[in-house]
């Protein structure tokens, strides 16, 4: 058996002359070059996301501008119509009052404007109190 001291010894490697002297520059220009890459890849990313927020900022405004004006065409439309041709419509469909009430709430302002146009009298307390009395008396 060969023994390890008897095999002949060759430099197979060879180092180019200030290879050794250059090598922490090298290194600490790589190592620059990948934090300028990181601080590229960091704002390309940044700038992504800002156009997609605003992207759908605009959208979303857009959509809600056409909601906008279709409500206030929609009332426009209403108003144009004449109030006996509502009540007449109103009247043949099928909706209950219950139903119209749960989709339109009215505050106190709208039943006292309603009540006003619908019911013309003028009763005060002492009329009241003498229909009262005949209704008593029968």
């Amino acid at each position: 058996m060969k023994k390890l001291d008897d095999i002949p010894k060759k430099n197979v490697f060879n180092v180019p002359d200030g290879y050794f002297e250059k090598l922490p520059t090298k290194i600490q220009s790589r190592i620059n070059e990948s934090q300028g890459a990181e601080r590229t890849i960091f704002w390309m990313r940044t700038l992504r996301l800002a156009t997609s927020v605003i992207l759908v900022l605009l959208v979303a405004g857009i959509f809600w501008y056409n909601q906008q004006g279709n409500s206030s065409d929609a009332l426009k439309l209403l108003s144009s119509v004449d109030t006996s041709e509502l009540i007449s419509y109103l009247s043949d469909s099928d909706l209950l009052t219950e139903e119209l009430l749960e989709d339109f709430p009215l505050d106190e302002e709208d039943v006292n404007s309603i009540e006003s146009s619908v019911y013309h009298y003028d009763i005060d307390d002492s009329d009241i109190d003498e229909l009262l009395i005949d209704i008593d008396e029968n």
